[in-house]
């Protein structure tokens, strides 16, 4: 069931076919990404954490691909609601509201145990 499911919301992205397709936006984002680490203050001096942007650069290239725009900067008020979302995910998928047994079934002996003894430990 959930290799079905990350097939639909992974392959029509990663097809041969679609990369060859928005090559261009690939390698637009990748440019421009390079471009905004050189140009960005202390980049030469000090030097900068490049994980936001490298981030930018992949949710602008997922975000053309689907919509055909894409963010403006790190600033961008939709970009900054869908790093909200997924922040909350990840809380949500630490929390014990979230089981990934119900994802992947194959989890669920083994979950069973360790969220027993972390629930106790809580308590």
């Amino acid at each position: 069931h959930w290799r079905k499911m990350r097939r639909i919301a992974t392959l029509p992205f990663f097809t041969n076919k679609v990369v060859q397709q928005f090559r261009f936006a690939w390698e637009e984002e990748i440019h421009l990404a390079i471009q905004d680490m050189a140009q960005a203050e202390g980049a030469t001096t000090t030097g900068s954490i490049v994980r936001n942007r490298l981030q930018l650069m992949m949710y602008n290239i997922v975000y053309r691909m689907m919509f055909n725009r894409r963010f403006e900067n790190q600033k961008d008020p939709l970009y900054l609601r869908l790093m909200n979302l997924n922040l909350e995910n990840v809380v949500l998928g630490q929390s014990f509201k979230y089981n990934y047994g119900d994802f992947v079934p194959s989890f669920r002996p083994l979950l069973r145990g360790y969220l027993k003894a972390v629930y106790d430990a809580n308590q």
